[in-house]
């Protein structure tokens, strides 16, 4: 079987997985949303890659069901990369993510999210459109929103990487650290900074960037614009992206 059709059978497994676990944690109404995110980078490889683009172009295109206290998302990129051996163009690694919240953040006060999360291995590896293999990740997020509308966050995470077809040694799993910081600018309108740092994964590198955005919701849509500066091997040296999402009531 191709690495390919395992990855697709494992995506239809990991999100069968979750939503039967979100529904037994949960019952009750379910919102569904749309996305599309846009990103052009220079410099960089898609999530740790061994094959580093001097452009990468990607679209994501993201489905994700929400209930009271869980979440179950699907995300599937299209990339574009420009390097010295020419171009490539393709679909990249798939996402599938589950999150519950044993503590749900409220309109003010702490709250507690944990993920699961499998990147599956559907790009390319040999194009630079993947990295060949199916990874896991695990992740803890602790916020803290204020009434005025600010929120802090803290994500620690720590991501087992699969081996790739054909690889002599084992790609080290990494630990990875996210701090975000959000205000609220207009009754609509939010801005706010994030800055994450990962620890090297094979080749590529260790991975620090800082992040800049500024959104915009109108009624059940979102815009977001963002920036970014990245500082090290297995970052992006900088890029900037569009995201749309609209989430049904």
């Amino acid at each position: 079987m191709s690495t390919r059709r395992t990855a697709w059978g494992q995506s239809l497994a990991w999100a069968w997985a979750a939503a039967l676990s979100a529904q037994a944690q949960v019952p009750g109404g379910v919102r569904p949303a749309l996305s599309l995110h846009l990103e052009h980078e220079q410099g960089g490889a898609p999530d740790g890659g061994q094959h580093p683009a001097e452009r990468l172009d990607m679209a994501i295109l993201g489905a994700r069901l929400q209930g009271e206290s869980w979440q179950l998302g699907l995300q599937w990129p299209w990339l574009r990369r420009v390097d010295a051996d020419g171009r490539a163009q393709g679909l990249g690694d798939g996402v599938v993510r589950a999150t519950v919240s044993p503590w749900p953040v409220q309109e003010e006060g702490w709250g507690l999210d944990l993920s699961a999360k499998r990147k599956l291995a559907t790009g390319r590896a040999e194009l630079g459109l993947g990295t060949g293999a199916c990874d896991t990740v695990w992740e803890l997020d602790l916020l803290n929103r204020h009434r005025n509308g600010r929120l802090a966050w803290v994500t620690v995470g720590h991501r087992r990487t699969g081996q790739a077809s054909g690889a002599v040694r084992a790609t080290p799993n990494p630990w990875h650290l996210e701090l975000g910081w959000q205000a609220r600018l207009g009754p609509a309108v939010d801005w706010g900074l994030v800055a994450y740092a990962r620890q090297a994964v094979g080749p590529s590198g260790s991975s620090r960037d800082l992040t800049a955005y500024f959104q915009h919701r109108q009624d059940a849509h979102l815009w977001r614009w963002s920036a970014m500066l990245g500082n090290g091997r297995g970052s992006a040296k900088a890029a900037l992206g569009l995201t749309w999402r609209y989430a049904w009531d």
